[in-house]
């Protein structure tokens, strides 16, 4: 585990091509930020055909979309956010995919991919992303 940035730490993975991030804690009596023994993790880093099984291929941002709107499941919400800057230090737009991975009619995690607006509407699995738990 090492210090990624603002309080954020990483795990890395020999095994897997998923990172584990975890939300440290901002300490005033040494001005940096710990990680705390209790520590969960807040979300997976990776490219996308590491985080979502059976994406091997570009797709369109609908089918995506229509892959995370499983039968049961709320339809997934998809939106296109600018300004993400150097927060994930890889690019400065990326869609945000909410989705019901459980079945329970509620968004329960957000899926987030870097994506270059000025490029064809698509994602492959090479696509950095990260996937979160709401």
């Amino acid at each position: 585990m090492e210090f990624y940035h603002g309080n954020l730490f990483i795990g890395e993975s020999t095994d897997f091509s998923v990172s584990v991030v975890y939300n440290g804690e901002y300490n005033e009596d040494t001005g940096e930020a710990v990680l705390s023994d209790e520590a969960v993790p807040i979300r997976l880093q990776g490219t996308l055909g590491a985080l979502m099984n059976g994406i091997n291929e570009e797709m369109t941002l609908e089918e995506i979309t229509e892959n995370l709107s499983f039968e049961n499941n709320k339809k997934a919400d998809i939106e296109i956010s600018e300004g993400g800057g150097t927060a994930y230090y890889v690019g400065n737009d990326y869609v945000q995919i909410r989705f019901d991975s459980d079945e329970d009619g509620e968004y329960d995690r957000k899926l987030l991919i870097v994506y270059d607006k000025s490029e064809v509407e698509t994602v492959g699995s090479e696509s950095v992303a990260w996937l979160e738990i709401i």
